[in-house]
């Protein structure tokens, strides 16, 4: 189903509870779209946004009842809540001098996005409507992002205590990202304690 026209699409989440998937897809008329495929049912593509303005990078709340997503619709790149399933109100704009790559705390108490080489967080209270907080930057860096700003390029733990990023590379080498399992098992290997 969900390949079910010939147009590029990046997915780009998967609710909590695992019943729905967010992506967008690049349309020829209307740019990028944000749409949710059902994973049970009949699972049916359904638009979410379709817009002349290009919306990207849906996430979930951790509710499931929000999403936030990037969109210049203002003329350069935002970053938007909207209610799910959509609700009449339409969206709020969250980020207020440019934001994308937006990505919510595990606890749903914060927004997180990308500003440049900023990461901001805003505090959101999302009952009985969603309201948010003053901006505050976390901390600045050459990170990398994704030409055109499509998905998130960090993610933040489960404690919410630490983000993981992809640091800008200078151009001469091959970016990689290495994961180590059993860090302190290759630690004993490599410098074996009490061996001289």
């Amino acid at each position: 189903m969900l390949f079910a026209n010939q147009h590029p699409k990046w997915i780009t989440d998967i609710s909590r509870d695992g019943r729905y998937l967010a992506y967008y897809e690049l349309h020829p008329q209307t740019g990028r779209d944000i749409w949710i495929l059902p994973l049970q049912g009949e699972k049916k593509p359904e638009p979410f946004l379709v817009t002349p303005a290009n919306e990207r990078s849906a996430v979930f709340s951790s509710d499931g009842n929000w999403i936030a997503y990037a969109s210049d619709e203002s003329g350069r790149d935002e970053v938007y809540v909207q209610q799910f399933p959509k609700s009449p109100k339409g969206p709020q704009i969250v980020s207020t001098h440019g934001g994308r790559e937006p990505m919510w705390s595990p606890d749903g108490k914060e927004l997180y996005y990308r500003r440049r080489n900023q990461l901001v967080a805003v505090p959101v209270k999302m009952s009985p409507t969603f309201t948010p907080g003053q901006e505050l930057v976390l901390l600045e860096g050459m990170f990398a992002e994704e030409i055109g700003g499509r998905n998130q390029f960090y993610c933040v733990s489960p404690n919410n205590q630490k983000f993981l990023f992809v640091r800008q590379g200078d151009g001469t080498t091959p970016q990689s990202l290495r994961v180590v399992f059993n860090w302190f098992e290759e630690l004993k290997r490599l410098v074996p304690v009490g061996k001289k």
